[in-house]
Parts: C-alpha cells; structure tokens; sequence
C-alpha cells in the first residue's frame, strides 16, 4: 500500500483563472565548495600578459567625438550614427574598410545565423596617429 504525496499542484484562482505556483526557490541539494567557488572566480580572471579590457558605450563614444571635433553632442551624435551606418552597410557588403587615422578593418569569416549575419573582423591600427597630433600639424601649416 502506497501513501498519499503531498505535492503540491499548481491551482487555478477563481478569479483571474490563472495558476499560481508556489513562491519558494529551489534549493540545490549540491552543497557549494571552496572548490568550485574559486573555479568560477578563476575564469573571470585576465591573463597577465592581457590588458583589462573595457567596453566603450555608445554615449561614451559620442562624447569623445564631440570632445575631439569640437561640437555640440547632437551634431556629433549624427555624425557617429551616419558613420557607423556606413561601415555596417559596407562590411555588410562583405568589403574591407581603410580609414586613414585609424587604419584598415577586414572582415576575417562571415557566417549567417537565425539572428542575422555574423561577421568577424580583423582591425590593424595605425601607430602613433592620434587626432590631436593630427590636427596641430594642420594648425601650423596654416
């Protein structure tokens, strides 16, 4: 003979007819250790030789134009979104970008996905050139 279980089943309300279920989280019955603690603290790490890296915001990047165009953040906002409309419309193409500050982008694979079309580029930064170097040597030649 068999006892009754005492789950409990998800229940209807009577007045939205929607089911509620129960509001308590799941306990995982896998003690956590000191050992897999460190393991994921490990593989956040940076490796020594690699600099920190950091991800530049849209706003960020529109401030820093305006900074170096000497503009207002509107204009400058639509300069960095035609911009970037170009280099995605162009590297969409499936051609290569040379852009003389900052150097030439190649597209390494394509691979189309559900999501749309995943490129990956190769960028090859030009040494040295900065625009403020470049804009002091127009300044004197005038």
């Amino acid at each position: 003979m068999t006892k009754p279980t005492s789950k409990a089943s998800p229940k209807a309300t009577k007045s939205t007819g929607r089911v509620s279920r129960s509001k308590t989280k799941a306990v995982s019955k896998k003690p956590r250790t000191a050992a897999t603690a460190s393991t994921k603290v490990a593989a956040k790490e940076v490796a020594p030789d690699q600099p920190e890296r950091r991800t530049l915001s849209k706003k960020e990047l529109i401030a820093r134009v305006a900074a170096h165009g000497d503009m207002k953040p509107g204009p400058a906002r639509h300069a960095l979104e035609a911009t970037l409309a170009a280099l995605r419309e162009t590297l969409s193409e499936g051609s290569n970008v040379t852009a003389a500050p900052l150097g030439k982008i190649m597209i390494a694979r394509e691979k189309e996905t559900p999501n749309g079309k995943l490129v990956v580029c190769r960028v090859k930064l030009k040494p040295g050139v900065t625009p403020a170097a470049s804009n002091t040597t127009t300044e004197a030649a005038e």
